[in-house]
């Protein structure tokens, strides 16, 4: 049994996950008007969050269940370039994660668990006319696995090791055609991503990996309120 009791702090600018979104269109992804502040062309979106949580088995094991104390701080700002029909946004992220120190069967592990995560992302929304709105986006993360899941389950989380790092890149677009009023709608898409493993080769030596991405969806208006899709993806994975 593993339960996380959590409380949030965020000040500053609150962005909304959808907004961070890649290939978000220019309505969604647009932050709420109120927020940041304007230079020139340029409209500025500081954030700044603070999670406090506490966790009875974070090593996710069903013997030596161990838990402790830790905080999430995340800064972050997204910059938006908004033309007459195309939103130009680059977004920046952090989350340090820390961990207060606890020992299991006489391991210390104090700091193995604390991760300082990073996202960089570039999208663009354009509608070069009604019925035309081309999305792209690509992204650079530095992100980890939790102690306890991906390659290091059950005993293999118990090692005093840090946990699992990992840096990914991504680049993506769709295309849609079909206005807000059409009654069909033809979407495709298409993307790439890259995850290196960046420690504990033992462990994460066979987890890297390559993908390719491909899909397509059309939906009907059959009433006021109603639509009716279909859609098909392809997913190509290959590790090293």
């Amino acid at each position: 049994m593993r339960e996380i009791l959590q409380s949030n702090w965020v000040a500053c600018a609150l962005l909304v996950l959808g907004a961070f979104s890649p290939g978000a269109n220019a309505q969604d992804a647009a932050v709420p008007e109120g927020l940041g502040f304007e230079a020139g062309p340029f409209r500025f979106v500081p954030s700044l969050g603070l999670t406090y949580s506490y966790d009875d088995n974070v090593a996710r094991t069903a013997e030596f269940e161990q838990g402790t104390h830790f905080h999430v701080v995340s800064p972050g700002i997204r910059v938006e370039l908004p033309t007459r029909n195309a939103l130009l946004s680059l977004t920046w992220e952090y989350d340090f994660g820390r961990y207060r120190s606890y020992r299991i069967g006489g391991f210390d592990y104090d700091g193995l668990d604390d991760y300082d995560d990073r996202l960089l992302a570039l999208d663009l929304s354009w509608s070069p006319t009604s019925r035309h709105r081309i999305e792209a986006w690509a992204m650079d993360v530095e992100g980890h696995d939790d102690r306890g899941v991906g390659s290091r389950q059950g005993f293999g989380a118990l090692e005093p090791i840090p946990v699992d790092t990992w840096e990914e890149s991504s680049v993506g677009a769709r295309w849609e055609y079909g206005g807000t009023t059409a009654r069909g709608r033809l979407t495709l898409d298409a993307g790439l991503d890259q995850r290196e493993y960046t420690n504990n080769p033992d462990y994460t030596s066979f987890r890297s990996y390559d993908s390719r991405h491909l899909g397509a969806g059309f939906d009907w208006r059959v009433r006021s309120r109603l639509r009716l899709g279909v859609g098909v993806d392809s997913a190509d994975f290959s590790y090293d």
